[in-house]
């Protein structure tokens, strides 16, 4: 049964009775990073650090890993509608400077 996303630990069904009283015991606990807009929880903080490890910088893409997914929506959305604004002066300013 796999119980790791990184697939590093595997768990097994236990047929000896008396070891189904021993406490659990914490191998490897990471802090887990929250989201710089709204404070929700995201990934641990080693993942973290192996997607930015992977990713090339384009456009800032490592500030989209600070973000859960509502957040980055959101993001995208805000410069998309700047990105438009911007566009629409410089075709109103280019109307202006014809006429």
């Amino acid at each position: 049964m796999n119980s790791c996303p990184e697939k590093a630990l595997q768990l097994e069904p236990v047929r000896e009775v008396d070891k189904l009283s021993q406490s659990p015991r914490v191998i490897f606990e990471d802090p887990i990073a929250y989201c710089a807009e709204c404070g929700a929880p995201l990934f641990t903080q080693a993942m973290i650090a192996k997607v930015r490890a992977k990713i090339v910088s384009v456009h800032d893409p490592l500030m989209l890993l600070a973000l859960c997914l509502d957040c980055r929506i959101k993001r995208q959305l805000e410069k998309g509608n700047i990105a438009r604004k911007k566009d629409q002066t410089m075709i109103k300013d280019q109307g202006t400077n014809h006429a």
